[in-house]
């Protein structure tokens, strides 16, 4: 718990940051003052299928267009999200626009190439403090099946050397001002080659039991309390910092509360279970 609780502190995040997690599923950072995640309604590609926590500030949106205004975020974190994107690029981008720095975690190339997961799209690696793209291929990733999976099951030293070894396990990239990113492959054509089907219809997902709910409810109060009364951490008003994720114009917000419409270019975003659904084509 003491690690859950502090291991923010590594990052460069200072106590008076606003921070957004992009991707924040179901174990966002006790830091994070507003969570963001594409499918709040489907865990299909999140581990064990783990229903999402919204404990705090949330909103749906794709990662490739934030509905974030420019520099309104002070730390950007992003953990096991950039594997997963067609186009990790304009992600990039877009993290640069809305922040002033950040964090991406994903798995190292170690890990793809021992564990391996078939729905993540891409491998990172830091060379020369710039964060490297690797595109998966039949050959690259997933060389031992399932046998470090159920390693990680049945041993309980070797499922201790992995969270112990982050490095080995984890590439942490932190960036400020500037993410330098480069394709190990040519850019040329990446809207064409990086491109999987969506997980969006696959609605798979596993409610937590009575063990993790009363987990879940412990976390959030911890890190509601850390927030307020530690760091003296005021809830963020969504309102003053969200835009249009296509043209990012200003918002104005339904009397019923149940839709969201762009001044500029007019179009209508829903509201449900007090979500905002800052999704295109949504």
């Amino acid at each position: 718990m003491k690690d859950y609780l502090f291991n923010w502190r590594r990052l460069n995040i200072k106590r008076t940051d606003t921070v957004l997690e992009v991707g924040s599923g179901n174990r966002p950072l006790v830091r994070s003052d507003i969570l963001c995640d594409k499918f709040p309604f489907s865990s299909y590609e999140r581990s064990g299928y783990a229903s999402i926590v919204i404990d705090r500030p949330f909103v749906a949106a794709d990662a490739t267009y934030l509905p974030f205004k420019d520099k309104s975020i002070d730390f950007l974190f992003c953990t096991d999200l950039a594997e997963h994107l067609e186009q990790p690029h304009k992600f990039f981008d877009e993290c640069m626009r809305v922040a002033y720095k950040g964090a991406i975690i994903t798995p190292s190339i170690l890990s793809e190439r021992l564990f391996g997961w078939d729905y993540h799209t891409a491998m990172y690696e830091i060379l020369d403090g710039k964060l490297i793209i690797h595109q998966k291929t039949d050959k690259n990733w997933g060389w031992f099946g399932e046998t470090f999976h159920q390693l990680c099951k049945d041993d309980k030293n070797f499922n201790r050397l992995v969270k112990k070894r982050t490095r080995l396990f984890r590439m942490i990239y932190e960036w400020e001002d500037k993410i330098q990113y480069e394709y190990a492959l040519s850019r040329n054509n990446e809207d064409e080659k990086w491109h999987k089907s969506s997980s969006a219809d696959q609605i798979v997902e596993q409610p937590p039991g009575g063990i993790e709910s009363a987990k879940r409810m412990l976390k959030s109060i911890l890190s509601h309390l850390l927030r307020k009364y530690l760091l003296r951490r005021e809830d963020i008003d969504l309102k003053s910092i969200l835009c249009c994720p296509a043209c990012h114009g200003e918002l104005t917000y339904k009397a019923v509360g149940s839709a969201i419409e762009c001044t500029s270019c007019g179009r209508i975003y829903n509201i449900k279970n007090n979500i905002p659904l800052l999704i295109l084509n949504e």
